[in-house]
């Protein structure tokens, strides 16, 4: 038996004996414990608690289990609900359990907490898919990953999908949010991607030059006189939009999204929405930011 064994075994003697003295309540040692027990969970738990939304509903969650699918659990209560996570958390550490694959999920979930942006979700879900799903990290257990082999995994996938700095700089989103994630939640002790270096060579894009980029003077004149001529034939409103963005150099969403109101004065327009398309819905509408400063001088 080691030292700790006697240390804990006379600490249970103490406390029945305690019990029995009646210097403490073991119901109220219990609750305390449940109580300590309910925060951690709710800590841990990646998922939100939903109240009821009828009368007589109950409250509801989701887990995942073992195998990685999602299950509904219900309870009466929200004690009740994390009552009945407890044993989901704690029979085995939730820590020991918890794949790299199990860490990206979580940390996904926390995210969509942080934008309001579904494309950028998205985008998260494909580039997993392209890069990480097929790695030996997926379903590896997070406390069996070192720095080393994140190190090798990296280089790995920048070399064979010929990433260019660019590309891996979307990548890198996801592996850093998930070990600050990790870190921060006490799943590790350490930020793992901190010190990752990328040794093996970037593809390197050729940049485009002015004279494919640009309009001259004479290419501008004739593309403003043929959008005049197709809006006095038309009248649609496209054509004098094209032109106007000459001078504004808006992006599309946030120059199809204005409205009168944004005109402040001959000198200034505000830049104050954008229109954005759901990837996943592939449906359109307007928010009230964009991704520049508010005002635009003319």
């Amino acid at each position: 038996m080691s030292n700790n064994d006697k240390i804990n075994g006379y600490q249970m003697d103490l406390l029945r004996n305690a019990a029995e003295c009646g210097i403490i309540d073991l119901a109220s040692v219990l609750d305390m414990f449940m109580s300590n027990k309910r925060e951690q969970v709710k800590k841990l738990h990646p998922y939100a608690l939903t109240p009821p939304t009828t009368e007589g509903g109950r409250w509801q969650t989701c887990y995942k289990d073992e195998k990685g699918k999602r299950k509904n659990i219900k309870a009466q209560t929200q004690e009740e609900l994390l009552d009945k996570l407890i044993p989901i958390y704690f029979s085995k550490s939730h820590i020991d359990k918890l794949t790299f694959y199990g860490l990206y999920e979580e940390w996904l979930e926390y995210k969509k907490t942080c934008t309001d942006s579904p494309n950028t979700i998205l985008r998260h879900k494909q580039h997993y898919r392209k890069y990480l799903e097929n790695s030996v990290l997926h379903e590896m257990s997070i406390k069996r990953i070192d720095e080393l082999l994140l190190e090798k995994e990296c280089n790995r996938i920048v070399k064979e999908f010929r990433l260019s700095r660019k590309e891996w700089t979307n990548l890198k989103t996801i592996l850093p949010g998930m070990f600050t994630y990790a870190y921060k939640k006490k799943y590790l002790t350490e930020n793992l991607m901190e010190n990752v270096t990328i040794t093996v060579k970037f593809r390197q894009i050729q940049k485009k030059t002015g004279q494919t980029e640009t309009y001259n003077t004479d290419e501008l004149k004739h593309l403003i006189q043929y959008l005049d001529g197709m809006y006095a034939e038309t009248g649609d409103l496209v054509f004098l939009a094209v032109k106007l963005n000459f001078l504004l150099g808006l992006r599309v969403g946030e120059l199809v999204a204005l409205c009168w109101d944004d005109w402040c004065d001959d000198n200034h327009l505000r830049i104050v929405r954008e229109e954005i398309r759901d990837q996943e819905q592939n449906t359109y509408h307007i928010v009230d930011h964009t991704k520049r400063i508010q005002t635009a001088l003319w």
